[in-house]
């Protein structure tokens, strides 16, 4: 068996109890940390004030799942603020409140998957997986509390266990100096082996050095000698590392679908190349366009999210109509989605109609027939007026008909669970679920097949949405605007990811996802001193100060500016091993949005 320590769950848990437990999804979870700040927010110093938008309520998730990994109580949050003083102070108490009410939301119905692994540790001993055979741990750099938890139990139960690392000789040996991209593996080891001894466990330590058969000898020198930081030079041709200054991004780009396009000409396939995107926030939709204008088939290896995708956003856009009235902004934002089975060149006709003769308001949803004509005044109202003033009339009643009917029975809803089956009955109305298939169809017979995978998806992850929704607030009331509020929230946590389409294409995505076996070729592009490695600011709620402050009273969060650098230099170190032929780099001497570019330190080590 393969497993995630995920699935590692699943497995205990269908045969010791529990698997059947309901598990709140990212949406939900974000629903059930706005109605937990809402409890305490008369009691809060620090985030009483602080408005209940999507990313701030992300920021407490996520610092709510960090507590959880490192293994934090509220109580030991409430302790660690009355020994320490200032803004800390307040801002940890606050946090105590906020995490104490939201898990205190969670029931046997909905269950924190944050527990799952502090569940499991509970139960291993009842669980026969573990009896017998091996277990091997491998793709790991470092572990977090929790997830040691689970080591420490089983090496406690004497099982069966091999983790396997990357680490160098040195880091086995014990030394204190590992190198900067092996040190949270070698800490992951020591501690492993200080826990083994501790609980009377014998251990082995069994050192693998590949040498790299089949692989160019500059990148295996490379491997070794990139972060050795000495004067030691590759003697010799140097074919199978390239390096190019590009004057822009797009000529960058450009370059990249060239190099491309020359590999397979020469007798390479799609699938033996990968382009890795050091900031693909910023290069994404330069490099795909390019990349489709050259006909190079692509697989990007990402996740989008879904709350702009017009099934979503047709259900923001609907609200936006029936809370602010039919105006133009609204009503044709919902129209344009696409969604509403409304054709554009009809939507065109309606648009032209209501700008020329600047139509919002109840004028929409009266019962009588629009008169004035399509022409306007200076021309003579003769049949061809008549004949577009029915066409128009006819699409009015069309798009008017199901908001209205909406409208009606959200006015009778008396709960958001009421609101939530009217939306439900709306959206089947229209014919939503029907179109989304047939777009999904669309894209992929235009060669989309990516998008068309994703598309196919939607209707479901928006039945689980309304699912999540209904399971958390169903009871509550609120207006409709409290209704639009709490969706853009929940929808704004979905997202959607498709696995290949195709064995053949061209892998395209951040560098930091890079992590594909048997690769001949890597393509690094955007490899400038902001970009690589990615250090930046510690996000979240806590600052890399007040984590450090933190840790000298005893409480443990990763996140320190020493370790995202460490992180990030093994990142970039697993990365650039990759290529077993190729390995280029490029970077552009000015940025996306203007501005100079100085290459990355990897490019002047190269």
């Amino acid at each position: 068996e393969v497993l995630s320590f995920s699935r590692l769950c699943s497995r205990v848990f269908a045969e010791t109890g529990g698997a059947a437990v309901k598990l709140l999804d990212e949406g939900g979870r974000l629903l059930l940390m706005d109605r937990a700040v809402g409890a305490v927010a008369d009691k809060l110093h620090v985030y009483g004030k602080a408005d209940q938008k999507a990313d701030f309520l992300e920021e407490l998730v996520a610092i709510s799942k960090e507590f959880k990994s490192a293994c934090i109580s509220p109580d030991t949050l409430e302790f660690a603020a009355a020994s320490s003083g200032g803004p800390l102070r307040e801002k940890l108490r606050d946090l105590s409140l906020i995490t104490a009410a939201y898990d205190g939301y969670f029931n046997d119905e909905a269950s924190n998957p944050d527990d799952r692994l502090s569940r499991l540790v509970r139960v291993m001993g009842d669980c026969s997986i573990f009896d017998s055979g091996h277990i091997y741990f491998d793709g790991f750099t470092d572990f977090t509390a929790q997830e040691m938890q689970v080591l420490e139990e089983l090496l406690r139960m004497n099982a069966n266990l091999t983790v396997c690392l990357t680490c160098d000789s040195v880091a086995f040996g014990g030394a204190d100096d590992g190198g900067e991209i092996f040190e949270a593996s070698r800490k992951t080891a020591l501690h492993l082996l200080r826990t083994a001894s501790e609980n009377g466990v014998r251990c082995e330590l069994v050192g693998r050095n590949t040498d790299g058969s089949g692989k160019a000898p500059e990148l295996i020198y490379l491997e070794k000698n990139l972060f050795q930081y000495d004067n030691a030079r590759y003697e010799g041709a140097c074919r199978a590392v390239e390096l190019h200054r590009a004057p822009t991004p797009g000529t960058e780009c450009e370059y990249a679908a060239s190099k491309v396009l020359e590999l397979v000409r020469s007798g390479c396939r799609w699938r033996d190349i990968a382009v890795a995107v050091c900031d693909f926030d910023a290069y994404g939709p330069l490099v795909e366009n390019i990349f489709e204008k050259y006909g190079i088939p692509v697989y990007v290896n990402r996740k989008s999210g879904i709350n702009q995708k017009p099934p979503a956003a047709l259900i923001e856009y609907v609200f936006d109509i029936i809370i602010n009235g039919w105006d133009h902004a609204s009503a044709f934002r919902y129209l344009k989605t696409g969604m509403t089975g409304i054709e554009p060149s009809d939507c065109d006709i309606l648009e032209n109609y209501v700008l020329q003769w600047k139509l919002r308001g109840r004028i929409w949803t009266r019962e009588e027939d629009w008169i004035l004509p399509p022409s306007g005044y200076e021309r003579d109202f003769g049949g061809d007026n008549e004949e577009k003033l029915r066409t128009i009339n006819a699409l009015r009643r069309s798009v008017v008909g199901p908001v209205a009917a909406l409208q009606k029975k959200l006015r009778r809803a008396g709960s958001f669970g009421g609101k939530l089956k009217a939306l439900y009955e709306f959206l089947v109305d229209i014919g939503l679920p029907k179109r989304i298939s047939e777009k999904a169809v669309a894209f992929v017979k235009a060669g989309d097949i990516q998008r068309g995978d994703e598309y196919r998806q939607l209707w479901e992850i928006i039945v689980r949405a309304l699912d999540q929704f209904h399971d958390i607030l169903g009871d509550q009331q609120g207006s409709n605007a409290d209704f639009q509020r709490l969706w853009k929230l929940l929808i704004s946590q979905y997202s959607i990811a498709s696995i290949p389409v195709s064995l053949d294409r061209v892998g395209l995505g951040d560098l930091s996802r890079q992590r594909r076996r048997n690769l001949k070729h890597l393509i690094v592009i955007g490899a400038t001193d902001d970009a690589l490695p990615k250090t930046g600011a510690a996000g979240g709620l806590l600052s890399a100060g007040e984590r450090m402050a933190l840790q000298q009273l005893g409480v443990k969060l990763s996140g320190t500016a020493e370790e995202r650098l460490y992180r990030e230099m093994n990142s970039v170190y697993l990365s650039l091993s990759l290529p077993t032929d190729k390995l280029i780099l490029s970077y552009p001497r000015t940025g996306i949005g203007g501005g100079d570019r100085r290459p990355s330190f990897v490019v002047k080590r190269l």
